[in-house]
This record gives C-alpha cells, structure tokens and sequence, in this order.
C-alpha cells in the first residue's frame, strides 16, 4: 500500500508558495490577476488603495491594505514593506470566492466547488457553496494551464470587470470541510482509479459558519 499525500506536485507547491513567483506565473500564462506595484515606484501620484502582501505567508497575516501615501510611509517605518519580504499589487474591490479544486493522481480534475465567502477574519468565518458557472470555468481554464494532482485551493475576486485570481493555496484550505460534505471522499480518488467518473458530480449547496474554533455548523 502506497503513501498517501493529498498536495500537488512539488514544482506546483514552489511556485505558488511563493507570491512574487505566483504573479509571474499568472502573468505567463495569461491568467487575471491585480496588477503588480514595483516598490521604487509608490509615491505620492500612486492611485490608491493598494495591498502589500508577505512573498512568503497564510491566513491573511501581515497583509496590509493602504488607502493613501501618508498611510504608506507610516506603515513602511514600522514594517519595512522591501521587496525581498512583500509584493504590492492593486486592491480590487468584488465578492470572494474560495475555491476546492480536486483531481486524481494524473492531474485529471475531478471536481470544482465554489465557495463564496460572506464573512472572514483571517479564516472563513461564513461561507456557502454556490453554483457560480463563470467561476467554475474560470478555474477549469486555471486547471489546464498547471494539470497538478490532488487537493488545492484558488481565490478569486469576481466583480463587474471580470474575475481575478488573488492567491494559489498548494494545499488542503479550511474551507475544504465544504468539499468533504459533498459525499466525495478524495483518499478514493487517490486509491481507486474510477472512483467518480466524468460528469458524476452534484454540487450540493452548503452553509458554513464558523462560531469559534471548536465548532463548525453546516446545512
């Protein structure tokens, strides 16, 4: 019986830990995204609000959102916002979606679940599942571009202008408790080559909310 890991592969994990390589990445291959700030070039003539996140970092910890260039200078006494510890990019306002991406050991995509975020503090507090098919093709065009196996985890902002990609999580996310009610079990899309076949897949619509760490509700 062979070892069980449910993360992608390794080149996929390097990228897409890393966000200065993630927005190169999408960038390549032609994926939306919030345009990237060089750091030398924020002045008073920048339009904000802008965002500045950790290169390396998870659960929105030290993301700083600017709403002008007082804020800025400010902010990059205490922190020193260099270019080797973050990336800025410009802040889009729109609906987040966190979305489970799983496929089998092949890199064949299996499933897509959206889930639209209604409340988050580092975490998703609130959540539930939405048939949102702009979203599901969005990430199946994502999906074809990398073909990695297993479990991971796109972010997105949808608005009127379109969809962009905010974060690639290379891993198992918190909202994917959402995917696991969905009657699909992905150590069997691990172990057992036709374990959901094409077009099986009902998208269950689910509520999630988060009361405190030790309790989880969803309907």
């Amino acid at each position: 019986f062979k070892d069980i890991s449910l993360v992608p592969n390794y080149n996929f994990v390097r990228i897409f830990n890393n966000k200065f390589k993630t927005w190169n990445s999408l960038k390549k291959n032609n994926i939306s995204q919030p345009e990237l700030i060089p750091l030398d070039k924020i002045n008073r003539k920048t339009t904000f609000p802008i965002i500045f996140k950790p290169i390396f970092g998870r659960g929105s910890k030290d993301i700083f959102l600017i709403n002008n260039f007082k804020e800025y200078k400010y902010i990059n006494n205490v922190k020193d916002l260099n270019k080797k510890k973050y990336i800025c990019q410009q802040f889009i306002k729109g609906t987040e979606y966190s979305v489970q991406m799983v496929s089998d050991v092949k890199g064949k995509l299996k499933y897509v679940v959206p889930v639209k975020i209604i409340e988050k503090k580092g975490i998703t507090i609130e959540a539930k599942v939405t048939k949102n098919n702009k979203i599901i093709n969005f990430c199946k065009q994502f999906h074809k571009k990398y073909s990695p196996e297993n479990i991971y985890n796109i972010q997105l902002l949808i608005n009127k202008e379109g969809i962009y990609c905010i974060e690639v999580n290379p891993r198992v996310s918190t909202t994917h408790i959402l995917t696991l009610n969905q009657n699909i079990d992905p150590i069997k899309i691990f172990i057992q080559k036709n374990y959901l076949k094409d077009n099986d897949f009902k998208l269950l619509l689910l509520h999630l909310k988060r009361f405190h760490e030790s309790y989880i509700k969803y309907t």
